[in-house]
């Protein structure tokens, strides 16, 4: 198999201007270089650029690919209305969080070795480039998500070491998502371990709650600041001063809980949360058992209505299809002897159903007096079981 990579990088907040194009292009003769992008494939050869210095320079966003097994995802965020010491309770070996002059770049990366199934890069920066946003509108399960890969991957995590702890559980880990559920399976996630870790997550706020206590919060800020806001939104379009509003709205909402009413669950350590994977595997075997036996047994009435119907049939021509028998083995066809004896399987059958066997077994016998010659044929009807 031939080597596959691919990278692809994305701006979001503003174009790439010519200066910075012409740049880029020196990097490869193959990049299709765009204001708002640059991607790449190699079937043979390295990219010389380097992702890392890329991203802090001119991109939002980076995609890699290789047909080794190698997924590499990279956003670039504004700082401003970030709480660092927040994010970094979620790093480990496949995410990890880095501060770049005013920007944190969060780098999530997975390396199933081995893992040479084909597949083209082009798919993944548009389903995954909405985790950006969801990032600056402050939710953490692209994070969470993140860690969970460095958890299910790194084989020297002990779990008996009753110290450490998962990072904090956000909600709606229970209903992911499209770009979340794209960053399980980019990562390479177990499904049914994302859904042993959603069971301590509480369920996201109705939308219009959220509203409704984001409208009364917002009018209690002084003036002068909401008019800061508005100015840098209008004047620069700054993506971070979302960021800085829901950073203190979550902030002041923290605060006026009370303790005793605070909603966050509380964190696993790794062997409970390894537990709750496998009971959460027990119970999707059973349930993938009882619903494989519930479809068989559908299957099964499904089938027996459908016999119970060419039996019907049958019935109304008992006499035509005896002779119909005879006229089979009147012809020269090398399977007549199957056809015989498979319409003698339907006969008994029909009789059993109908209370009849006497009057089958006496035809039946009739009928292999007069075919005593057709050794084959004896040996197929007896081999049926037809004659006890």
């Amino acid at each position: 198999m031939s080597e596959y990579q691919y990278y692809e990088f994305r701006v979001v907040d503003r174009h790439l201007t010519s200066a910075e194009i012409a740049k880029l292009n020196e990097l490869s003769s193959r990049a299709n270089v765009t204001a708002t992008g640059f991607a790449v494939e190699y079937n043979y050869g390295d990219f010389r650029g380097k992702p890392e210095l890329l991203m802090e320079r001119y991109f939002d966003a980076f995609v890699y690919v290789a047909n080794w097994g190698n997924h590499q995802l990279m956003l670039r965020l504004p700082q401003r209305g970030l709480d660092l010491k927040e994010l970094n309770a979620f790093q480990n070996d496949a995410l990890k969080v880095k501060t770049k002059s005013d920007f944190v770049i969060f780098d999530f990366e997975t390396d199933c070795e081995g893992d040479s199934s084909y597949e083209e890069g082009e798919v993944y920066m548009p389903e995954l480039i909405p985790l950006r946003e969801e990032l600056l509108n402050g939710d953490l399960r692209p994070l969470y998500l993140g860690w969970l890969s460095g958890f299910q991957f790194d084989p020297d995590y002990d779990l008996s070491d009753v110290e450490k702890l998962e990072p904090p559980v956000p909600p709606g880990l229970n209903s992911l998502t499209d770009a979340q559920t794209a960053l399980v399976d980019f990562l390479r996630i177990d499904p049914i371990l994302v859904e042993a870790a959603a069971l301590q997550s509480p369920e996201l706020p109705a939308v219009e709650s959220r509203q409704l206590q984001l409208s009364i919060w917002f009018k209690d800020i002084p003036q002068k600041q909401k008019d800061d806001w508005l100015l840098q939104l209008v004047e620069r379009s700054d993506p971070s001063v979302r960021s800085e509003i829901l950073a203190a709205f979550r902030e002041s909402q923290a605060k006026a809980m009370p303790k005793s009413a605070s909603s966050s669950p509380k964190r696993r350590t790794f062997q409970q949360l390894f537990e709750a994977r496998e009971a959460h595997v027990e119970a999707y075997e059973n349930r993938l058992a009882q619903e494989a036996a519930a479809e068989k047994a559908r299957n099964a009435r499904s089938a027996a209505q459908k016999r119970n119907q060419e039996l019907d049939k049958l019935a109304g021509r008992v006499e035509a299809a005896w002779n119909e028998l005879e006229t089979h083995l009147k012809s020269t066809s090398q399977n007549r002897f199957i056809k015989v004896v498979q319409g003698l399987v339907d006969l008994r059958e029909l009789a059993q159903r109908d209370g009849t066997l006497e009057s089958y077994r006496l035809k039946l016998e009739r009928f292999m007096k007069r075919h005593a010659d057709k050794l084959t044929l004896q040996k197929r009807i007896s081999h049926a079981n037809l004659t006890q």
